[in-house]
């Protein structure tokens, strides 16, 4: 979805990622991108994907082992399989859900 003051509230807040892109310029949309810019993107996949396999991988293994984080909402799959092994890991965590 998008729109001007749209606002998510009751069970929607957990079905929605929202998301929010700035372009850095009051003209994004006239930024210029060197020729080839897409296949560069694609360049990193398969080592981006072999990168969260190893950490989703590291994650089951040792998961027994890892402190159970507090789930997000009705998260508790995800927390346990993403986001426990990333805090593991020593990524940060910003604690609290999007608050519009």
């Amino acid at each position: 979805m998008t729109g001007n003051g749209l606002q998510l509230s009751e069970d929607l807040a957990s079905r929605f990622l929202v998301i929010m892109l700035d372009g850095g310029s009051s003209e994004p949309e006239r930024r210029r991108f060197v020729a080839g810019f897409d296949k560069e993107i694609l360049k990193g996949c398969a080592a981006l994907l072999a990168d969260a396999s190893t950490i989703w991988r590291w994650g089951q293994l040792e998961g027994a082992k890892m402190p159970p984080g507090s789930p997000i909402g009705s998260y508790e799959v995800w927390t346990r399989h993403v986001r426990g092994p990333l805090l593991a890991l020593g990524c940060r965590d910003s604690g609290a859900p999007y608050a519009g």
